[in-house]
């Protein structure tokens, strides 16, 4: 009798379970051996130890591999020998070597030193469903092989101060992008050596020694079927919007992991202190509220950062840009 292995799962015979086939322990094993089975195949993060010290309430400590902090952050930790074999917490956040769940009594419950426990995608909480976030399930990406293949139109736009370098971060399947300027100080560059990856990206440089510039970018791609994000940068005391990143049909449907901004500035060969500005993201934007901006942008034909900036506001509560001066009855 084994736990928690693909290896025993076998197929039911009908001479098992029919009006005179006796129930056996047998019999018992093999449909509990099959649904574990099933378990792993369906929700197996990939990751079993053994405990090397007794967990404080909270706190589970193995001395084997090293895992990625945060890696295994909302999975669910199962308990797989010793005297609380079978319970399931709910995993808060991990280091390379520890496992932390707030809340939980794991010493309480009987986890002991020499325990093994198993990592698997939330079982507990999931309240967002199965959609591959590396959290629930797998976390997968783009992967077209005709299913579900769309387009999309992404647009960046901003003011650039002197001798500034802007870093945009795109979507694989990228066409080359339209750079749109009033000045001729403004130029396409690089701006990294790894040559891995297959994203599309670019630097836009304002080698003027003086004045700023504006600038718009759009470009066309190919994605699988997703939704819209908006990002911005706005200055912390005016409250304008510097750049902003309008996404059509971005690559993560809701904020991922370590999301880092996908545009940069940089002066002097280093990233600039972003302290005193602040970066919102909005992943999963309404698509009407998304056409809405861009359609009004272009009928105005106004630069997309000035429009946002002039004629918008953020909504902490809601997670939106509304109209300013938009009254609520």
């Amino acid at each position: 009798m084994s736990f928690l292995t693909i290896a025993q799962m076998r197929i039911i015979l009908t001479t098992e379970t029919d009006a005179d086939s006796p129930g056996s322990q047998e019999l018992i094993d093999q449909f509990r051996e099959n649904f574990e089975a099933l378990l792993m195949l369906y929700a197996y993060a990939g990751f079993a130890e053994t405990a090397s010290e007794n967990p404080t309430e909270t706190v589970l400590t193995w001395t084997g591999s090293a895992q990625v902090v945060n890696d295994h952050q909302n999975r669910t930790l199962m308990i797989t020998s010793g005297d609380a074999i079978g319970n399931m917490y709910t995993i808060d956040a991990n280091a390379a070597q520890t496992i932390t769940c707030t809340g939980d009594t794991l010493l309480a419950d009987g986890v002991s030193s020499g325990d093994t426990f198993s990592v698997f995608f939330d079982l507990k909480v999931n309240a967002d469903g199965h959609d591959h976030d590396g959290q629930n399930s797998k976390e997968i990406g783009i992967a077209i092989k005709g299913g579900g293949l769309d387009t999309g139109t992404d647009a960046v736009s901003g003011a650039l101060a002197k001798e500034t370098l802007l870093t945009v971060d795109m979507v694989d399947y990228s066409f080359f992008p339209n750079i749109y300027t009033s000045t001729r100080y403004l130029y396409l560059t690089g701006f990294n050596a790894d040559s891995a990856g297959n994203d599309g990206r670019f630097g836009i440089y304002n080698s003027h020694t003086i004045d700023a510039a504006n600038y718009a970018v759009r470009w066309r791609y190919m994605n699988v079927a997703s939704a819209p994000m908006i990002f911005v940068i706005q200055d912390k005391s005016t409250g304008a919007i510097e750049h902003i990143y309008m996404a059509e049909k971005y690559k993560h449907v809701k904020k991922p992991k370590g999301f880092q901004s996908p545009l940069k500035l940089w002066q002097n060969g280093e990233q600039i202190d972003m302290s005193g500005y602040n970066e919102i993201s909005v992943f999963n934007y309404p698509k009407a509220g998304y056409m809405e901006i861009r359609n009004k942008a272009e009928k105005d034909k106004k630069i997309l950062h000035k429009f946002m900036s002039d004629d918008y506001e953020y909504d902490k509560t809601k997670k939106i840009f509304k109209p300013k001066n938009l009254l609520e009855v």
